[in-house]
């Protein structure tokens, strides 16, 4: 491989680390995941359209709880502000779940499938700082969901109801070493028009991955997120309060390059603090192309 082919392969890693969508906890799955992923490709950025595809499965074992999720993401790059490729970027992006979940219910096992709650995402991306051994992407970026969860038995892939997200990331690269930042995300969902409730607002705390580049081709880290749902503005469906939730969970992320400027992201997610919300885990799986 000559200096060229690593040079772009190694800017679009670090590049597309910072593309991943950060998902709002009220469109993720119904157990609540919301995973950094470490991002990987063997082609540079540049405008142009990168469908994703996501699967996941999670699993909480006291209630029997088995979820299993796939999702379409149709991103779209343009030019940003300054106009300079290498400076900035807007990113555009829909994120479309479909899933299955089965819940034992006193001994009863009630399943349900359908679409989840669709997100629009719009982002910026703007490069701080970025020279042969340091690079810093800054993002911030606002994400609608839009009521379109169904499935039977109130077993559905998010609320449905209106949201809106804000959140910022980091991407810092230094050496070989890679840093997915996301300090907050900011969220607040609406009234659910299907069981009548108001989850209010949440917040993702530190949502990262960090890493380190092994091969040009594969990276290797660990991906944590800190989640508090229902905070404030919540309401039960009768008025009351909804009880503030609590996750917080840990597990190993990895990244393989592909050929054709391809890549795989993995993530698997264990619960280490699980308050209002029933403990679990899971493994997030993600398929990316640039055209």
């Amino acid at each position: 491989m000559n200096r060229i082919d690593v040079e772009s392969r190694t800017t679009v890693f670090f590049f597309l680390l910072m593309s991943l969508l950060l998902i709002p906890s009220v469109s993720t799955a119904q157990v609540g995941y919301n995973p950094e992923l470490l991002g990987n490709a063997a082609a540079a950025p540049r405008p142009g359209f990168s469908p994703k595809i996501f699967f996941d499965y999670f699993n909480q074992n006291s209630i029997s709880g088995n979820d299993v999720e796939i999702a379409i993401e149709p991103q779209y790059w343009i030019r940003g502000f300054t106009g300079d490729k290498q400076k900035d970027y807007i990113q555009f992006l829909a994120h479309i779940p479909f899933g299955y979940r089965t819940v034992d219910d006193n001994n009863l096992t009630n399943t349900g499938f359908g679409l989840g709650m669709i997100n629009v995402n719009v982002e910026h991306f703007w490069d701080i700082s970025e020279n042969k051994d340091f690079v810093w992407w800054f993002d911030n970026g606002v994400s609608v969901g839009l009521p379109t969860a169904f499935g039977k038995n109130d077993l559905r892939i998010g609320g449905n109801s209106y949201a809106i997200t804000w959140f910022q990331e980091n991407f810092i690269r230094n050496g070989k070493w890679l840093f997915s930042l996301s300090p907050i995300a900011v969220s607040y969902a609406f009234k659910d028009s299907n069981n009548k409730t108001t989850p209010g607002l949440s917040l993702n705390i530190l949502n990262s991955a960090v890493g380190y580049q092994i091969l040009d081709s594969f990276a290797l880290g660990v991906t944590t997120a800190y989640q508090l749902g229902n905070i404030i503005g919540t309401n039960d469906g009768s008025g009351g309060t909804l009880n503030c939730t609590q996750r917080l969970y840990v597990g190993p992320a990895t990244s393989i390059s592909l050929e054709n400027d391809s890549s795989i992201q993995i993530s698997v997610m264990v619960d280490v603090l699980a308050k209002n919300v029933v403990r679990g885990q899971g493994v997030a799986f993600a398929f990316w192309h640039m055209f």
